[in-house]
């Protein structure tokens, strides 16, 4: 899934160090700033990041467990997400949980 995230800057720079977080939304940018009393501004990514969430129970990767993990290309994708037990049909990933099921999205039943 492609989308144009947002970053934090501070006095009008963007953050440059190597752990810069993305967030989906101007109200997610906010709200971090703001709960940890940063004197930052959310600001939007001029292009999009690639994310990628399960088709069944809308997880979003997550390798870390410290916020989304955004790529740069599919070819990416492709090639780190089965080393995490993720599956793929096509252009539909599954989550390691919901591929081990019983998962059924419509009675939101997922692993």
């Amino acid at each position: 899934m492609a989308n144009t995230c947002w970053t934090l800057t501070h006095d009008g720079e963007d953050l440059t160090h190597d752990l810069v977080v993305h967030y989906a939304t101007e109200a997610q940018a906010t709200e971090h700033a703001t709960v940890y009393g940063l004197p930052h501004k959310p600001r939007q990514l001029e292009g999009p990041c690639l994310s990628v969430d399960c088709s069944c129970c809308a997880y979003v990767f997550d390798e870390d467990e410290e916020g989304f993990v955004h790529f740069e290309s599919t070819t990416e994708i492709e090639q780190l997400l089965p080393e995490h037990g993720w599956k793929c049909d096509g252009d539909i990933w599954v989550c390691p949980t919901c591929v081990a099921g019983p998962c059924d999205r419509e009675a939101d039943i997922h692993g």
